[in-house]
């Protein structure tokens, strides 16, 4: 009986190393949950970049600012285009050049611009979505300073 056994073990063992491989059916559903995983990830990549630039257009909005506020303590009112904002205020064009215009700054996701405030104790710097960024699903950023210093940067099209 011992050796009965041992002999149908064998030839179990024998059968079993002859089918090495993957089934389809093991294919398509390794297949399948990749497919259901990458589904739910990517759109959580993909929106990484559009994060990244909101956040460009909030750091540079608040150098704006703070140079408006700087700008401020000097003279008599806000400064009214970049030329007369200090030099540290100076963004690159993505093309080993700097962005600085009478008016606006360009960089390669967002244009600046400084726009006068309804009242002389405030000002306005906007960055709207510019180049390859214009026709993704950013919205305008608008930062804010009052002539006691406070500063705001909000998302939407009030500037």
């Amino acid at each position: 009986m011992k050796a009965q056994f041992q002999a149908k073990l064998l030839q179990l063992l024998a059968r079993k190393s002859s089918n090495k491989g993957f089934t389809l059916i093991e294919l398509l559903v390794v297949i399948i949950i990749i497919a259901i995983l990458s589904a739910i990830a990517l759109p959580n990549f993909l929106n990484q970049a559009d994060k990244a630039r909101a956040s460009e257009a909030q750091a540079n909005l608040g150098v704006i600012n703070r140079a408006q506020q700087a700008y401020r303590l000097d003279n008599p009112s806000f400064a009214a285009n970049f030329d007369e904002l200090d030099s540290e205020v100076i963004f690159s064009n993505g093309a080993g050049g700097q962005a600085v215009g009478t008016n606006d700054a360009v960089t390669n996701n967002w244009t600046y611009e400084i726009l006068p405030g309804t009242t002389a104790a405030e000002t306005f710097a906007q960055a709207a979505p510019s180049g390859a960024t214009s026709s993704s699903t950013l919205g305008n950023w608008c930062g804010r300073v009052l002539q006691d210093g406070t500063e705001s940067t909000i998302e939407d099209n009030a500037c």
